[in-house]
């Protein structure tokens, strides 16, 4: 596998605790996840590798591979797509694996329509947009299980763009979806991360 942009990696440990430690994640149980955000597939490769185990499980990658205002002109995007595949083949999962190359909310939106599968986890990490953070999780949250866990990233994320606005950033949305949905949600507190933990009540 090869990946120019390794910054999920240095989250790994963290991600451990809460699946394995904080929330008894059985990986050779049925599961299903949702991936809103794949970018070169690093953390698709991990979800499959870690969490994924039984091949009766699946997993859902919804991406334009178009990038965002958060990749700037530091990235370029023209190989991304051919480098997510050539990644997620590698995980000789690929039958496990479907990918919406769709903006978020229109692949949501198919997926609820469907009426088909509710989803055990739900990782969003899209466009950083706080409107479309906060579409990204009302929408997602319809799909996910009770008792499911949610992780938003980025929530402390500032776009390196002249004029910053708030609302360049998830925290906005996060903050407001926290707030509307404050009954039906838990938060896992965890300390030096930039995730936000959500527990579907």
């Amino acid at each position: 596998m090869k990946f120019t942009q390794n910054y999920f990696e240095a989250y790994m440990p963290v991600w451990r605790d809460i699946f394995f430690n904080r929330c008894k994640w059985n990986p050779n149980t049925p599961k299903n996840v949702l991936e809103i955000g794949s970018f070169e597939g690093l953390s698709t490769c991990w979800i499959m590798s870690q969490l994924l185990e039984n091949k009766d499980s699946n997993l859902i990658c919804i991406d334009t591979f178009e990038g965002g205002n958060e990749q700037g002109d530091s990235i370029n995007m023209d190989n991304v797509r051919d480098k997510f595949y050539k990644n997620i083949a590698e995980t000789n999962r690929l039958e496990s694996i479907r990918v919406l190359e769709e903006k978020s909310d229109i692949a949501l939106l198919m997926l609820i329509h469907e009426n088909n599968v509710k989803f055990d986890f739900i990782y969003i990490d899209g466009s950083h947009m706080a409107v479309d953070v906060l579409t990204d999780l009302i929408l997602s949250f319809r799909l996910l299980k009770i008792g499911g866990l949610c992780i938003c990233d980025d929530y402390y994320w500032t776009a390196e763009i002249d004029n910053f606005d708030l609302d360049k950033s998830p925290k906005m949305a996060i903050d407001a979806f926290s707030s509307i949905y404050s009954k039906r949600i838990g938060f896992m507190p965890i300390v030096n991360t930039q995730f936000a933990f959500i527990r579907k009540l």
